[in-house]
């Protein structure tokens, strides 16, 4: 019996076996929103009061602490329930700090924040279908739309990112925010908050960032599992709405959009006061009518009987143009 005991022990603590679920967080069990499929050298996840180490499938939850070794192969790739991936270097810290996802309606909130270290985010299968990424650091705050990128955030809190593929803004805490749109360009808020620098491609940091590529093997474990994840069915997860950062921006292209739609408004603004104007103008010829059929019924007999065919004409006339007024109002 103690052999079979100590079997056990040591299957569960082999990589490739799922922890159980961390219920250190206050209120119970805190909500699974991915898990390791890359785990090289040292990290460890904390939640709550309980600590542990990350090994291979490990599930990762809402609101986790999660750190890296600083050992130079240090790496800890993270896939969440909804295919975006986190991959971070050594001498790294983040915290997954919202996660909401609606699998009816494909949307997903996440939020994550990054106090130091390497990280490479890419998004997930519903990029462009009502999902919002955000990546905030002590000094700057990444607004993510259909991308990826690598990001640097030193010791002190200043932050680099460099945009692989898509868009997205960098914005410090003042407001001031860039937008990157071309591959391989970098932006940094230096520790001090300064405004984003212009954009331009650094050959060093590309090299810097080339440390958090997957090897074969672990490209295909990764792969492996992002099949089985597919499989699984997504419960929804309810936001937290841990902070509204609405104004983020991202594709300068959305202020012309908004010109445009703004064009658009005036166009119809001035389409009513032309109609405005018609129903004016029908109210004005109605009354004239009126009172041309009352001077014509002054004249003799002669003059009755063509009163009374005008009336006539003049009713008829009346009728088709209250129908006008009537559809044009």
């Amino acid at each position: 019996m103690r052999r079979i005991g100590l079997t056990l022990l040591l299957l569960a603590t082999r990589p490739g076996i799922a922890a159980e679920p961390v219920t250190g967080a206050p209120g119970g069990a805190a909500p699974k929103v991915g898990v390791s499929s890359v785990v090289v050298r040292d990290s460890k996840g904390k939640l709550g009061d309980q600590t542990r180490v990350m090994v291979l499938r490990n599930p990762v939850f809402r609101n986790e602490r999660l750190t890296t070794g600083s050992e130079k192969e240090t790496l800890l790739h993270l896939r969440l329930l909804d295919n975006s991936v986190l991959t971070l270097g050594p001498s790294s810290e983040i915290v997954l700090d919202d996660f909401a996802i609606d699998p009816k309606s494909g949307t997903v909130e996440v939020q994550v924040k990054i106090s130091r270290g390497l990280l490479r985010f890419v998004g997930g299968k519903h990029v462009n279908e009502g999902v919002r990424y955000r990546v905030k650091t002590p000094v700057a705050t990444i607004g993510v739309r259909g991308t990826s990128f690598n990001l640097r955030v030193d010791e002190d809190g200043g932050t680099t990112v460099q945009l692989s593929e898509g868009e997205l803004s960098l914005k410090n805490e003042d407001g001031d925010e860039v937008f990157i749109d071309d591959p391989n360009e970098a932006s940094t808020v230096d520790e001090s908050g300064a405004a984003p620098t212009e954009p331009e491609i650094d050959p060093e940091l590309e090299a810097e960032f080339d440390t958090l590529d997957l090897s074969p093997e672990q490209a295909a474990e990764d792969q492996l599992i992002e099949e089985e994840m597919d499989g699984e069915p997504i419960e929804a997860i309810e936001g937290e709405d841990a902070d509204d950062d609405d104004d983020v921006g991202f594709d300068p292209e959305d202020e012309e959009d908004g010109d445009d739609s703004d064009a658009e408004d005036a166009a119809e603004d001035e389409d009513l006061f032309d109609a405005e104007d018609l129903l004016e103008d029908l109210d004005n010829n109605a009354s004239g009518n009126s009172a041309s059929g009352d001077g014509a019924s002054g004249d003799g007999a002669s003059g009755d009987d063509a009163s009374g065919d005008d009336d006539e004409d003049d009713d008829e006339d009346d009728d088709s143009g209250d129908d006008m007024l009537r559809s044009l109002r």
